[in-house]
């Protein structure tokens, strides 16, 4: 349960910001696109998840930002740097939750 509490708020935290990679990049937008769709789909399962055998149905509402627009970055470098850093998080993220996922896996197992 805390497992799949923290990735579905860490999926929920990562929307806007995927949202802005989708935006900024626009050479890549399939790609960003599919990422942003296929995270919100993960997000979904695993609060449907959460809601069949936890009962759970929402999460804090403190855990959900928004970005305003003082956080968009004003400069193409700035942007680019932004994107980065946001691609960088995501992916040790994902990592990290794969990592969760095969352990819940194999505790299951047992």
């Amino acid at each position: 349960e805390t497992c799949l509490k923290a990735i579905a708020s860490g999926l929920q935290k990562y929307k806007p910001y995927l949202l802005l990679v989708e935006t900024s990049i626009p050479s890549s937008n399939d790609r960003a696109t599919w990422m942003r769709s296929s995270t919100q789909q993960l997000a979904e399962l695993i609060m449907n998840q959460l809601k069949s055998e936890f009962g759970i149905t929402n999460l804090r509402e403190g855990e959900r930002q928004v970005l305003t627009s003082e956080q968009v970055p004003k400069t193409d470098w700035s942007t680019q740097v932004t994107v980065h850093v946001i691609l960088r998080d995501f992916t040790k993220f994902i990592e990290l939750t794969a990592r969760a996922i095969r352990f819940m896996r194999t505790q299951s197992s047992l």
